[in-house]
């Protein structure tokens, strides 16, 4: 008597709760359509540009015998000849990095000896001495070193990139919102992750060579940054 009674009543709720449950799921996607029809999500690059003031030098120290004492001596005839440059130009001892020396057995065609290999890092805030550098390793003997520029000025260079950036996503959403009719409102939101820092230029790449007194060279070199943002305007 009791199943008689009662089911009817289960069956009106669970049809009662069907109908509320889906009528919720409706709305808010409605609600979600609309907020979306609101904004504008821009993806903009902006660039700076940084002078160079700087040059990291890297120079291979590395040597080749059969005699693992004679690839050593010649190494640190080298090493030697490579601190006097140093002195010379005045590179002050904190501007100077250095790896231990490694001895390995090499295999070179038909020959088996022993190579030589060491790492040596300068920090020159003297652009100009990179042409009197290389010339002075070259007649030493050294014919493994590269160099790129680098600026104490890359922080600034980095924050005038970001402004750039809203700037240029200001500038694409107001001509985006123009030709649909609407205007650009505020910004919601800015998702911004930090670069690595400038790209560190190559020193034998010259951006500018310019020649004056007595032949010396004088160089303007300038290393790119940028910054990329994503600014969320909304519409009105």
């Amino acid at each position: 008597m009791y199943l008689k009674t009662l089911l009817p009543l289960i069956l009106l709720f669970a049809l009662i709760g069907c109908g509320t449950t889906a009528q919720s799921s409706h709305s808010a996607t409605t609600s979600s359509s609309s907020d979306s029809d609101s904004v504008l999500i821009i993806d903009a690059t902006g660039q700076a540009v940084a002078v160079a003031d700087m040059i990291y030098f890297t120079v291979n120290i590395s040597r080749y015998h059969q005699s693992a004492r004679t690839a050593f001596s010649e190494h640190k005839d080298l090493e030697r000849k490579l601190v006097e440059i140093i002195e010379g130009m005045g590179i002050a001892e904190d501007k100077i990095r250095a790896n231990p020396i490694q001895i390995n057995q090499r295999q070179r065609q038909n020959d088996r000896g022993y190579e030589t290999r060491q790492v040596v890092t300068l920090e020159m805030d003297d652009v100009a001495l990179f042409e009197e550098f290389q010339i002075e390793l070259i007649e030493a003997g050294f014919d493994q070193f590269s160099g790129s520029f680098a600026s104490t000025k890359a922080e600034e260079a980095k924050d005038e990139a970001l402004e750039n950036a809203v700037a240029e996503a200001r500038r694409k959403a107001t001509i985006l919102a123009r030709k649909s009719g609407k205007r650009v409102g505020s910004v919601i939101q800015i998702e911004f992750t930090s670069s690595s820092g400038p790209v560190l230029r190559g020193a034998g790449n010259f951006a500018q060579m310019e020649v004056y007194d007595g032949g010396l060279l004088r160089f303007e070199r300038s290393i790119p940054v940028e910054e990329t943002v994503r600014v969320t305007f909304s519409l009105e």
